[in-house]
């Protein structure tokens, strides 16, 4: 009996992811000039009304293949998969223009 090989439907070809896992968010993602506008806005009154962050002194900004996201530094490299960078476009949007960061 004759096995059936199975490949992808690209061919066969993988490929290589550029980010670091495809649900946790880590150090290498943090994106440094939104970071840095984000400490400088005042987000406290903005942010403290959500129950999704626990600590709003310690957010970062972080970019993957869909763009921008707001998540906190304790979620960065903990093997965990990250609820904020798991969310949808608007979402994401909604969120950073809320302190004032544009969605890019």
């Amino acid at each position: 009996m004759a096995k059936k090989k199975y490949t992808t439907k690209a061919g066969g070809k993988s490929e290589k992811y550029e980010y670091p896992s495809h649900f946790g968010s880590h150090k290498s993602m943090v994106d440094e000039e939104a970071t840095k506008q984000l400490s400088v806005n005042n987000i406290v009154k903005e942010l403290e009304q959500d129950s999704i962050f626990t600590s709003l002194d310690k957010l970062v900004v972080c970019r993957d293949g869909i763009g921008l996201y707001l998540t906190e530094e304790k979620r960065l490299d903990n093997g965990l998969s990250d609820v904020h960078r798991n969310t949808t476009k608007e979402f994401r949007k909604e969120r950073l223009e809320r302190v004032g960061i544009a969605f890019e």
